[in-house]
């Protein structure tokens, strides 16, 4: 069983921090449980592009407001639940503060 908490996380490897956007890594692949678990945080006026190059993901929109351009066919959308294959490439444009959980 693996119990941690976000306060378990602060100044270790779980817990990322930049001008922008902050993550705290739950689950890590060394875990072994074939999946990985962050809660991030996007500041309002973020707009930067995620190139998800060598995994998959979801990511779910608990709070906030924004929009994902997917940079390969142009096309936008409102957030939400974002599923990225191994080459998608993103341009985020957050609103208000986006507060995510990402699978």
């Amino acid at each position: 069983m693996i119990v941690r908490t976000k306060e378990d996380l602060k100044g270790t490897k779980g817990e990322v921090r930049t001008e922008n956007w902050s993550s705290c890594r739950l689950l890590h692949k060394q875990d072994g449980m074939g999946v990985t678990l962050t809660d991030a945080i996007l500041e309002p006026g973020l707009d930067q592009v995620f190139w998800y190059k060598n995994h998959l993901e979801a990511v779910y929109c608990l709070e906030g407001e924004g929009t994902l351009e997917d940079l390969a066919t142009g096309k936008s959308h409102l957030i939400g639940l974002l599923t990225c294959d191994g080459w998608s490439v993103l341009r985020v444009l957050c609103g208000p503060l986006w507060l995510c959980a990402g699978y």
